[in-house]
């Protein structure tokens, strides 16, 4: 479901603050995708186009997917911005099967947004499309909120380098077992919500399990292996092993 209005997408970047998450996210995932020896990646966020404009100025092969149209023309826009060309395709990962056939060394899912995905089942499906459009050992990077905290009520703002915008407001609506919603205000007092589902760590190893990945690592604000209650993003990388599961 395409939860992003016109105005809601122009906003975005407001949130985002590219120069100060260039500086502390970029690194991170170039790391990332060379370590695995990535060169062809298909970004299924596509969002306002950061992720994959940044590994575009480094170079990569760098295919965009996203559910919004709002979300495309402003990465188109910021592409131009960039002087790169960008690639997208406006389709949602249940269908993306039907307009991409190219197979990818990476396909990366950042920004918690696979929790926007409310349905188990859909779930389950759009992970398995992901497997499905891998390079024989391709990774897999998907990111997710620390669900666990706040569920337990620790909730919290911060969010460690994901956003850097220090205009917008981040707060939490609702917080359930089977649906939260943010809260995201600008400085003129506008206020739109997000609605997603509070992804945990055993459900995303067990989507990733049936459909033919395995975890290779695991990090908790870009730091190997940590974890815990102040961890407040966790970064999986999943490699290709095997067929999905029907």
């Amino acid at each position: 479901m395409d939860q992003f209005s016109q105005e809601f997408a122009s906003r975005w970047d407001e949130l985002v603050g590219w120069k100060k998450r260039s500086a502390a996210d970029t690194a991170f995932l170039l790391s990332l995708v060379r370590k695995f020896n990535c060169k062809r990646i298909l970004d299924v966020a596509l969002g306002t186009g950061f992720h994959t404009i940044e590994l575009m100025r480094e170079g990569l092969q760098v295919k965009g997917l996203d559910i919004s149209q709002s979300m495309i023309e402003v990465a188109m826009k910021n592409a131009a911005d960039h002087s790169v060309q960008l690639d997208a395709v406006c389709t949602d990962w249940i269908d993306m099967n039907k307009t991409i056939q190219e197979k990818f060394d990476c396909i990366i899912c950042l920004g918690n947004s696979l929790a926007c995905e409310m349905d188990t089942n859909k779930r389950q499906i759009a992970v398995r499309n992901w497997s499905n459009a891998l390079t024989e050992d391709g990774v897999v990077i998907v990111d997710r909120r620390n669900y666990e905290t706040l569920l337990s009520g620790e909730t919290y703002s911060s969010a460690n380098g994901q956003y850097f915008g220090e205009s917008v407001k981040i707060s939490f609506d609702k917080i359930l077992e089977n649906e939260t919603v943010f809260s995201y205000t600008f400085a003129d007092g506008r206020t739109f919500n997000l609605q997603m589902f509070p992804i945990l760590d055993h459900e995303l190893k067990s989507i990733c399990q049936n459909a033919g990945l395995e975890v290779a690592e695991i990090y908790g604000d870009r730091q190997l292996s940590r974890k815990g209650k102040d961890v407040s993003f966790y970064s999986y990388v999943f490699r290709k092993v095997g067929k999905a599961q029907s």
